[in-house]
């Protein structure tokens, strides 16, 4: 059997895989999404890691014992609009801080930057509601 490209959007499964996946790039990603939002020491750095990989655990378990208790298709569409809305002011949020940097205005840059932290945290349990708890409780 070959394998085709469009197996990635064809079935349901993989579809999901597929996106699990790119997620799990971004923490791979994580030290340099942090140097350009200013967040440029290496020991801060590994904090925030830490930090947001807790925050992962504490959350993902809390929604999987939630998540059963409501419709699967309510869950899934929260899913999809939070991560869309956390994406876009995460991605407003970097530009801004772009902005600010090239400006000089640190202490705007500084707080934009905050602010793209803060967005950082709120991806996942935007992620798992749909992606991660729906999936082991629904199956």
């Amino acid at each position: 059997m070959v394998w085709q490209h469009f197996d990635l959007v064809s079935k349901p499964k993989l579809k999901t895989d597929f996106f699990g996946v790119l997620t799990c790039a971004g923490s791979y990603y994580l030290s340099t999404i942090l140097n350009q939002i200013g967040f440029t020491n290496s020991f801060d750095q590994q904090k925030i890691n830490v930090g947001n990989n807790a925050w992962s655990l504490v959350n993902a378990v809390i929604i999987a014992l939630i998540v059963g208790r409501y419709k699967r298709r309510l869950m899934f569409m929260a899913c999809v609009a939070s991560c869309l809305l956390v994406y876009v002011g995460w991605t407003i949020s970097m530009e801004r801080f772009k902005h600010y940097h090239d400006l000089k205005d640190n202490d705007k840059a500084a707080a934009v930057g905050k602010l793209g932290l803060f967005f950082i945290f709120a991806f996942s349990p935007c992620y798992n509601i749909g992606y991660n708890a729906l999936s082991y409780s629904k199956s």
